[in-house]
């Protein structure tokens, strides 16, 4: 059998394979699995609803995908440098009201669109191979959640910002990413939310200082007054004091913002914390210190990292190690968003919780939305300040 030959039914079976392991997962109702399976010549594209498998065929291969993906990733993380926030001198920084979001005259975009036609141009490219097709499979089904299973350099393309031509995937789905097939329904915490938020403002390790970090934390902790909160900020952000805090108390739910890094390499994949580093493996011990004691991490919100731009296999990052280690969700970025325009959405986000009819996966997208849709902050609509963030994990 010629090579060409060999190299194709290895795909096929390995096609075939998933497509059986996908068969096992029952999808909730309003919940659609979107799995796309890249090949040299083509793309196959399994959807599963219910009981049932729809698969779709695409003459998109994979050389095509990562060049489409890399490029709209580049205009999304370029978009920092092409629509430069007003400048501001140290003064003007260290005094900035980070509450005052939308008011702050210094905080405007001196072009906030500036890139926005190529962006749209390219997410549409993308959305006719990966979404366009199954459109009307997921309007009959009454589909309002895409939790999708990306393959190779799709684990770097954040869904949220495809578009149809009318509108954004996030304003008509929830998006949530699996790192894999490994798939379980994932019930609604029965017990007290209890945090432990911590993180730096201060410079560290030569890192610039993140000076909207102390609001971010507050107002998060104040929406949980009534639970059991901690706080651990600069000089008590440290590795065993993080570690001793997390053991110590019932805690479900960690919240850390902080310079952090996902890359290919394992020594440059870190939190930075004030006197030092959290690795990979210094990260999922902390989930598994709960999981065997059979204490589930319920959220891991990592604010303020970014991944290595065009690495697929850091795309999940810290995020993706923690919920395979247990963690039953994790929230991160693709990308590093200024410091004084995070804490907006990450606390809409946290807002949306207090709901308990919403699940992650609808917090997310209504945060998302708050950014991209809410007239006062119509400066901030860009999928730059939005679509970095990503909800790791399964389905509520």
């Amino acid at each position: 059998m010629a090579y060409a030959d060999m190299h194709h039914l290895k795909s096929m079976t390995y096609g075939i394979f998933q497509s059986f392991q996908l068969l096992k997962i029952a999808a909730p109702e309003g919940t659609a699995i979107l799995y796309p399976l890249i090949f040299e010549k083509y793309l196959v594209l399994l959807l599963k609803i219910g009981d049932k498998l729809h698969v779709i065929k695409q003459a998109t291969g994979a050389e095509v995908l990562r060049q489409e993906v890399a490029v709209l990733s580049s205009l999304l993380r370029s978009a920092q440098h092409q629509m430069p926030l007003r400048k501001t001198t140290a003064t003007q920084y260290a005094t900035f009201n980070c509450a005052a979001l939308s008011r702050s005259p210094e905080l405007s975009v001196a072009n906030p669109f500036q890139n926005i036609g190529a962006v749209i141009k390219q997410s549409q490219r993308l959305h006719q191979w990966l979404i366009k097709p199954l459109q009307s499979i997921l309007s009959q089904n009454n589909i309002g959640h895409l939790l999708i299973v990306p393959d190779g350099i799709l684990r770097t393309l954040p869904f949220s910002a495809l578009h149809d031509g009318n509108s954004y995937l996030i304003q008509r789905y929830a998006v949530s990413i699996s790192p894999g097939l490994c798939l379980t329904p994932i019930a609604k915490p029965t017990g007290v939310p209890a945090l432990l938020l911590g993180g730096l403002s201060q410079s560290v390790a030569g890192m610039p200082a993140l000076q909207c970090v102390p609001h971010e934390l507050d107002a998060v902790r104040d929406l949980y007054t009534a639970q059991d909160t901690g706080l651990l900020l600069n000089e008590r952000f440290t590795k065993p004091n993080l570690s001793r805090h997390w053991q110590e108390q019932p805690y479900n739910i960690l919240h850390l913002a902080s310079h952090g890094q996902f890359s290919g390499q394992i020594e440059d994949t870190f939190i930075l914390t004030y006197d030092g580093k959290l690795n990979l493996n210094d990260l999922a011990q902390l989930v598994r210190q709960k999981t065997q004691r059979n204490q589930p991490v319920d959220l891991l919100t990592l604010s303020a990292c970014e991944t290595a731009a065009g690495n697929d296999r850091a795309a999940l990052g810290l995020a993706g190690v923690a919920v395979k280690a247990g963690a039953r969700h994790a929230l991160a970025s693709l990308w590093r968003i200024d410091d004084r325009i995070t804490p907006k959405l990450l606390i809409e986000f946290y807002q949306q919780l207090q709901n308990p009819t919403v699940n992650k996966a609808q917090a997310l997208q209504q945060a998302q939305r708050a950014l991209l849709e809410n007239p006062e902050y119509k400066a901030f609509q860009h999928p730059y300040y939005w679509a970095a963030f990503l909800l790791i994990g399964g389905y509520e």
